[in-house]
């Protein structure tokens, strides 16, 4: 499957990085904001780094 993310780290990189970073709440809150974002509708800013 060829890349289709627009952001670096991908969604599924961040995800981790917050889960590792902040625990499971608010890494749950800032991977369901990142996720919101990344559709061909979304922001097209990429997310600050954790």
């Amino acid at each position: 499957m060829p890349k289709s993310c627009r952001y670096i780290p991908t969604c599924s990189e961040y995800s981790m990085i917050a889960y590792k970073k902040y625990g499971v709440v608010k890494g749950t809150v800032l991977t369901a904001w990142r996720l919101c974002r990344c559709n061909p509708l979304g922001n097209v800013v990429p997310s600050l780094a954790l």
